[in-house]
């Protein structure tokens, strides 16, 4: 949702108004003195937020191991099914996956359809599509195709998707191996121009395995990826929220995987899954809006441009021991969907602020070691000559940013595990400031503040953009 704001100082009344375009939101001035007009921005531009597991067109019950009650089987009916679409929406979902099970061509169009209706992006997966470009690649790798056949060909097969505004994409690879990257970075470059459009591939974490990698170390895999394939985004999954139903943790290299990769791939965009369910022995079940805003806001105090939440969709039954995620296997929306429903709200009111600023680094204040995941980032932390102190009761994560006209903005995060509900009470000390912007939470509150500093209230999973001036 894009919003132009105006702030209006009526004389005698300690508040501003921010005009939305969908809705308007008043706040009350608390200092005894107005603040000085805040800067505005907006932004033509939603923030990417994606997931895996898309809309399917049958629904089932679950017997009590979990397996499928294949009597209870039933097909959505046409508006059922836009109206699984529309819940996608609703939810703030601007590019869909697909369903993992409802491939090819007319399960395509109909997914493209369902979502043009409703005004989202879709990826698609046609598998037909995907072995005629691996059939391509060896063909022209042996020089028995000319490179333009190929493209031809492929323009050719894909002209029926090409008629949706809402194709995003063409899905090719989840987690593959450095082995696939030559077939992977061929097919980018042939969708991209027969189609303008791109591919979409995801890649392992860096708690992945060098056999998983493709015999190579992870610095390895991503650099082979970054040379072999052009996309404009760099695609990943690590999922922090754990458990084991005594005690909750944090997976510790969550912020690595960020880190390592803003340095090895700083001129792409850095997409990341994040975790709404439980699956595995240790990724416990979501059981708040803060185990979801905890990932989110430390995802984007990195600059990351794309959040993929894992799953959408149930799904189904397999080793992996999936619980329940925004959708159960009867499409019904559960306490999860309404959790990711309200964080992608308060994330896309943040779009005119956030679109306008670029990632500079991060800082830190380590006071009980982020739970494992400082130790990995302490070296590339930088430190800000407008941001000069900064003080809080429990660990925090800063993201800095600069707008066009060399602003800074902050994005401030209360790091500490939501399962254990912990606040944390923060003194930002800016340099000369007597004013900050203040977005949090779908709000936004300009304050004047004494001897410039600012004491934050972040309550578990909480982060907030700071906009000093």
């Amino acid at each position: 949702m894009k919003r132009k704001i105006l702030t209006s100082f009526i004389v005698g009344v300690l508040s501003f108004i921010l005009v939305g375009c969908a809705n308007k939101t008043t706040t009350t001035i608390s200092e005894k003195s107005e603040p000085d007009t805040p800067p505005a921005y907006s932004s033509d531009k939603d923030y990417k937020i994606s997931n895996w597991c898309g809309v399917q067109s049958q629904v089932y019950s679950l017997n009590d191991d979990g397996s499928i009650d294949n009597t209870s089987k039933r097909n959505l009916t046409d508006e059922e099914y836009l109206e699984q679409y529309r819940y996608l929406k609703e939810c703030g979902i601007t590019i869909t996956q697909p369903s993992l099970i409802e491939t090819g061509m007319n399960n395509s169009l109909k997914q493209l359809e369902a979502a043009q209706k409703v005004g989202i992006k879709q990826i698609i997966i046609d598998y037909a599509l995907i072995n005629k470009l691996s059939m391509y690649y060896e063909d022209y790798s042996n020089e028995d195709i000319e490179y333009e056949e190929v493209v031809d060909s492929i323009r050719s097969y894909i002209a029926p998707y090409l008629e949706y505004e809402s194709l995003y994409g063409f899905y090719i690879k989840d987690e593959p191996d450095a082995s696939q990257f030559g077939l992977i970075g061929f097919a980018q470059n042939v969708i991209k121009e027969a189609s303008g459009k791109e591919i979409y591939v995801n890649l392992f974490p860096v708690y992945g395995t060098n056999t998983q990698f493709g015999g190579i170390t992870y610095k390895k895999y991503i650099q082979e990826f970054l040379k072999n394939v052009s996309t404009s985004y760099i695609s990943y999954d690590n999922y922090p929220i754990k458990g084991d139903g005594i005690k909750t943790y944090l997976q510790t290299d969550f912020l690595y995987n960020m880190d390592y990769l803003k340095e090895l791939a700083p001129d792409r965009e850095i997409w990341t899954f994040l975790q709404c369910i439980k699956f595995g022995g240790s990724n416990r079940a979501i059981e708040s809006k803060a185990d979801l805003s905890f990932q989110a806001y430390s995802f984007m105090a990195y600059g990351g441009e794309c959040i993929q939440w894992f799953t959408y969709w149930y799904p189904g039954l397999t080793h992996e021991n999936f619980g329940m995620p925004m959708i159960d296997s009867l499409g019904n929306r559960t306490s999860v969907y309404y959790y990711v429903k309200e964080l992608n709200e308060d994330i896309h009111y943040l779009d005119d602020y956030y679109n306008n600023f670029l990632w500079q680094g991060v800082m830190i204040n380590n006071v009980n070691g982020g739970e494992g995941n400082f130790e990995y980032i302490e070296e590339s932390c930088i430190t800000s000559n407008v941001l000069k102190k900064y003080e809080s009761e429990d660990d925090l994560l800063i993201g800095v940013f600069k707008d066009n006209d060399q602003r800074n903005g902050f994005m401030v995060v209360n790091f500490t595990d939501p399962g254990k509900n912990i606040s944390n009470k923060t003194t930002l000390e800016f340099d000369g400031y007597k004013n900050v912007l203040i977005i949090k939470n779908g709000t936004s509150e300009a304050k004047r503040i004494n001897d410039s500093k600012l004491t934050l209230d972040l309550l578990s999973g909480e982060g907030c953009f700071v906009i000093p001036y």
